[in-house]
């Protein structure tokens, strides 16, 4: 009979709940592996996880950590349209017209304007 191991988690991404039982664990001051066992995580993404949004293992805090989290994923990237309104506006204009993304991209890249975008990014 073959073993079989499961994944318990397919992201590296924590709940806040998740935050909340490590911070606990860690002011009851067990060790990375022992926390990593009960909730089913590698010890290497724990600890990235406290070196990413801890001051230190001893001052983890889960309100904090989820409040940087969504920082760093809310302000991540902030899209081509977004940065050039003209870029935006002619797309739009584009769209509206029933022109594809691809069409709008191919003709963007033919005219030879600076600012071209792709047919995904639209």
């Amino acid at each position: 009979m073959a073993l079989t191991i499961k994944v318990a988690h397919m992201s590296n991404e924590f709940t806040f709940y998740e935050r909340q039982m490590l911070e606990y664990w860690l002011r009851t001051k067990q060790s990375l592996r022992a926390i990593s066992k009960v909730m089913r995580r590698e010890h290497t993404i724990l600890s990235r996880e406290i070196r990413r949004n801890g001051d230190s293992r001893k001052k983890y805090r889960a309100d904090t950590a989820q409040r940087l989290f969504e920082k760093r994923k809310h302000g991540k990237h902030k899209g081509k349209l977004d940065k050039y309104p003209e870029l935006k506006e002619y797309v739009l204009n584009q769209l509206k017209e029933e022109w594809s993304p691809d069409i709008i991209a191919g003709k963007l890249k033919q005219s030879g304007k600076k600012e071209t975008i792709s047919h995904e990014s639209i």
